[in-house]
């Protein structure tokens, strides 16, 4: 079933850890925030290898443990710089590991920043991790790997790595032309039939 995002007289707003929903008919004060969601890995590897694999994916999404990690970008000369943080992740058993951007949007940096996201110069997603190797009859053999960070980047490692959408709030119904293609959300953790990735954004799950 695919993804379906809030009514279109809904507007979804994520504030910390807690999500807010308000008609839009009502007036309500902008969120110094824009968010971007797109493909983090693609869950190609081997449980044994340097590159994840679905379901190593599947357990970094129920675990949650992408959640507020740093966001950096990774400019050409080496350097780098914090933009913002990961306040979702969850499994698309097609695409992988998908997740929920958020950067601020405050001062003439971001915004220029934004710019370079949403004319594609940076559209590029790498996942920073640590691997833990052991020796198993002479063959290095991956048994742990920690996600530490995220980066936009260039030119991504996997390229289907790449951010999708991009905007100053979350998609609605009634945004069509600019929300992602709608992907499949359901994680092996999940015990009820949904497949919205916003009705899972905060979940106990």
């Amino acid at each position: 079933m695919p993804a379906s995002p809030p009514a279109s007289a809904e507007r979804l707003s994520i504030v910390g850890n807690t999500t807010q929903t308000v008609e839009s008919s009502k007036k309500v004060a902008a969120v110094p925030y824009f968010y971007a969601i797109g493909t983090a890995d693609p869950g190609t590897g081997s449980p044994d290898g340097y590159f994840f694999s679905m379901s190593e994916l599947a357990q970094v999404a129920h675990s949650k443990c992408m959640h507020g990690i740093q966001v950096w970008l990774e400019h050409g000369d080496a350097s780098r710089e914090v933009i913002g943080d990961v306040v979702y992740s969850w499994l698309d058993k097609q695409s992988g590991l998908m997740v929920i951007l958020r950067f601020d949007s405050t001062t003439l940096r971001s915004k220029v920043i934004l710019e370079w996201i949403k004319n594609g110069l940076f559209s590029g997603i790498s996942l920073g991790y640590n691997a833990d190797v052991k020796y198993m009859d002479g063959l290095i053999v991956v048994h742990k790997k920690t996600i530490v960070e995220l980066s936009i980047v260039r030119d991504p490692f996997h390229k289907s790595c790449k951010i999708g959408f991009i905007g100053n709030s979350l998609p609605t119904s009634g945004s069509s032309s600019s929300r992602p293609a709608p992907v499949s959300t359901k994680c092996e953790c999940d015990d009820d039939d949904t497949d919205d990735p916003w009705q899972l954004l905060f979940s106990t799950c």
